[in-house]
């Protein structure tokens, strides 16, 4: 989808380096490269990140991957899978792409709903000078008074705030 290479696996390589090698520096070999390994990798375009719950599962994507469209050809995919045993997975509960993600602080709040909403969400002019002097975000939700233009109603907008671990 986005051409992206695979990363060289590092079991395939040196099972063609030296077949003959015996066991011990093998091992010997293993272990120094799980020592080293402790450092990740920060150009991986996919990474999981542990979230604690067995069955809750992140992953991270760098770009060129888009969450909602990566996502959406996951769900396409499963949809013209009309054999069983070719799919790669059995359940799937729920996908939700996350685009934009902060501190959940007042700021990091505020920070998160312009870059997310804008591209669906306008103020009118006059509105526009007291949202700036917005410092709570729950007194930007809107009252009846407030006007917002929803260019695209059929979108879901979840503002969730969690924290991982006690």
């Amino acid at each position: 989808m986005y051409g992206i290479e695979p990363p060289a696996n590092a079991d395939d390589e040196n099972a063609q380096g030296d077949e003959h090698q015996d066991i011990e520096a093998s091992i010997e070999a293993e272990l120094s490269s799980m020592k080293s390994g402790g450092k990740a990798d920060m150009n991986q375009t996919f990474k999981p990140v542990s979230s604690g719950v067995e069955c809750l599962f992140f992953m991270k994507t760098m770009d060129p991957v888009q969450p909602g469209s990566l996502a959406k050809r996951m769900c396409e995919d499963a949809r013209d899978c009309r054999d069983q045993r070719q799919r790669k997975c059995k359940y799937i509960n729920r996908l939700t792409p996350v685009v934009n993600m902060d501190k959940a602080t007042d700021n990091g709040i505020v920070k998160v709903a312009r870059a997310v909403l804008s591209p669906w969400f306008e103020l009118k002019d006059e509105e526009k000078g007291d949202a700036d002097k917005t410092k709570a975000p729950t007194s930007a939700v809107p009252s009846p008074p407030y006007t917002v233009r929803a260019m695209h109603w059929h979108l879901t907008v979840c503002e969730k705030q969690w924290s991982l671990g006690n």
